[in-house]
């Protein structure tokens, strides 16, 4: 089984419990209490976290989301500062899903939805993999003129010296 979310209170276990029975999905709950550390090493409470796992990942994951996205646009501000992005940048937030929570990946892809943009779950993996595809690539190397030059001089600088100290022996 894979672990498909953790959880800090029961009352977001229960709501995302309730939802998973009612779409028939098996899972397991497992509580795991661990003990506070704080950093005058003084031990607190006890803390519990509570871990769901599920053989049906995938399937799991699609009733999540769906769900989070139905919720999430009835319960934003209006002053929420997704609500202010550009398509572009909303887009960039869906290619760089791994930079963003889980809420404003899934926002961005409700706003962009709302605007007229395809987001079929096609298209959402061609974007995935573009995303990857450039993380893939590697950077340009980029030496700046000071850099060379600093270069240049300390390399003339060490060789000065060390001809000078070989006189000097």
């Amino acid at each position: 089984m894979v672990e498909l979310a953790r959880y800090q209170s029961a009352e977001e276990l229960e709501e995302v419990l309730s939802l998973l029975q009612s779409k028939s999905v098996e899972f397991k709950v497992e509580k795991q209490n661990k003990k506070d550390l704080d950093p005058s090493f003084a031990v607190k409470e006890l803390v519990s976290e509570y871990v769901i796992h599920m053989s049906d990942f995938e399937r799991a994951n699609d009733i999540l989301d769906v769900h989070l996205k139905n919720q999430l646009f009835t319960q934003i501000p209006n002053d929420y500062y997704l609500l202010n992005f550009s398509n572009e940048e909303l887009l960039d937030i869906v290619l760089k899903s791994d930079e963003w929570s889980k809420e404003d990946y899934n926002l961005a892809q409700v706003l962009l939805s709302k605007r007229g943009y395809d987001l079929s779950k096609d298209a959402l993996v061609r974007m995935k993999e573009k995303g990857l595809e450039e993380l893939r690539q590697p950077e340009p190397l980029k030496i700046g003129f000071w850099w060379l030059a600093n270069l240049f001089i300390g390399s003339i600088t060490a060789g000065f010296l060390s001809d000078q100290q070989q006189r000097v022996s």
